[in-house]
């Protein structure tokens, strides 16, 4: 009997230990999983991108204008440029719904910290041509305007349109800057808004109003 009753009692004890191995092993996988999805948990509320404040580069849109019309105005696309980049200025124009023929900029900037850029204007799909009359340290003329005579529009807006962009190279003086429209009203100015007429452009002036744009350089 003893040597009968031996063999089973072996059985036992290693079906036991092999029991307990089995439970410790699926406890260990249980609590390594656990452990493992709340670390990556953890990781993913660390990696949640934060949504970025606004700063002095922050692009800037347009905001509305309340000026008379037919108007010009100049935004700045930032707030603030570093010395050496570029910075761009939008051209907005205001017709009051009066057909044009013509837009004249006579853009005047500080050439201490500006310059005008390689290439310092380009026109949206509205006036058909650009050209530069002047073109010296702090001082340019543009001029666009449409050639109904060889089938190009004119120019009609019952709304604020963007009509081209001026860009400058930001030089090293630190300061607020200003690039403003040559405009005096009721005088002869170099900036002026003209409209059609039977005989092409028209002689009379009838830009109401001009606004500058204004930004910060710093480094």
């Amino acid at each position: 009997m003893e040597e009968t009753d031996m063999p089973q009692l072996v059985v036992k004890r290693e079906w036991s230990v092999w029991r307990i191995v089995t439970m410790l092993v699926l406890v260990l996988g249980v609590g390594a999983s656990v452990m493992a999805l709340s670390n990556m948990r953890g990781v993913g509320i660390k990696a949640s991108p934060l949504t970025p404040s606004p700063t002095p580069l922050t692009q800037i849109l347009p905001p509305p204008a309340d000026l008379t019309v037919p108007y010009l105005r100049l935004v700045s696309d930032r707030l603030r440029y570093l010395p050496g980049e570029t910075a761009a200025v939008g051209v907005y124009l205001h017709t009051d719904g009066k057909e044009a023929l013509e837009a004249d900029l006579e853009i005047i900037f500080d050439p201490e910290v500006l310059a005008l850029a390689d290439a310092p204007i380009t026109k949206e799909n509205i006036f058909q041509t650009v050209s530069s009359e002047i073109k010296t340290a702090g001082k340019a003329i543009f001029r666009l305007y449409s050639r109904p005579e060889i089938g190009q529009s004119t120019v009609k807006t019952s709304a604020e349109t963007k009509i081209a962009t001026l860009k400058f190279k930001v030089l090293g003086v630190v300061k607020n800057t200003q690039i403003s429209l040559g405009f005096d009203p009721g005088k002869t100015s170099a900036s002026g808004l003209y409209l059609v007429q039977s005989t092409g452009r028209s002689k009379e002036n009838v830009l109401a109003q001009v606004e500058a744009a204004s930004f910060e350089v710093a480094p």
